[in-house]
């Protein structure tokens, strides 16, 4: 499966690229494909250490067009809830009926850089979705 991963970047330590890398090579270890949004920043020469952060019009457009030509599935890292664009996303993935995880993370944290995803694969499991 090809999985977009999803998660809060602004405002958080390194923009939480280390959380992004760590669900992507689970997911490549699990056999997945993996759509990374920090990946994908790195390609055009935003880092972890970027100031200013990137223009969050061109990122989103980025985002939203792998969701919708690319993404069989998403997984929410913790904190998601949090982000505005976070939410769009997956949003976007609800309407497209793809299959969303919600990764679980070692002490039940719910910031990214405290609780890393353990297990996250074997304990997948998809969101609720409601009946439109």
């Amino acid at each position: 499966m090809k999985v977009y991963i999803a998660g809060p970047m602004r405002g958080i330590v390194e923009c939480n690229f280390p959380a992004f890398d760590y669900a992507a090579r689970r997911l490549r270890m699990a056999g997945h494909e993996a759509i990374n949004p920090a990946e994908l920043d790195r390609v055009v020469h935003i880092h972890e250490w970027t100031v200013p952060p990137p223009d969050m019009r061109q990122a989103m457009r980025r985002d939203l067009i792998a969701i919708c030509d690319e993404a069989e599935g998403m997984l929410l890292l913790p904190g998601w809830e949090r982000s505005d664009g976070v939410r769009v996303e997956h949003e976007l993935a609800d309407c497209l009926g793809l299959p969303v995880y919600f990764s679980k993370t070692r002490h039940g944290g719910t910031k990214p850089l405290i609780g890393f995803m353990t297990e996250m694969l074997l304990q997948m499991r998809p969101s609720p979705c409601p009946a439109s």
